[in-house]
């Protein structure tokens, strides 16, 4: 198994802009939300 370690600061940002949800929350193919809200009711 391999482990990166982010060793700079413009590399920690990097991956944290490009591992946000808020940041991957759209598809690219349509544009439309993949995560949504759920109601559940008893």
């Amino acid at each position: 198994m391999n482990i990166h370690a982010l060793q700079s600061l413009d590399g920690r940002t990097e991956a944290a802009e490009l591992m946000s949800v808020k940041e991957q929350i759209l598809n690219a193919q349509n544009n439309k939300p993949v995560l949504g809200k759920s109601l559940l009711y008893l």
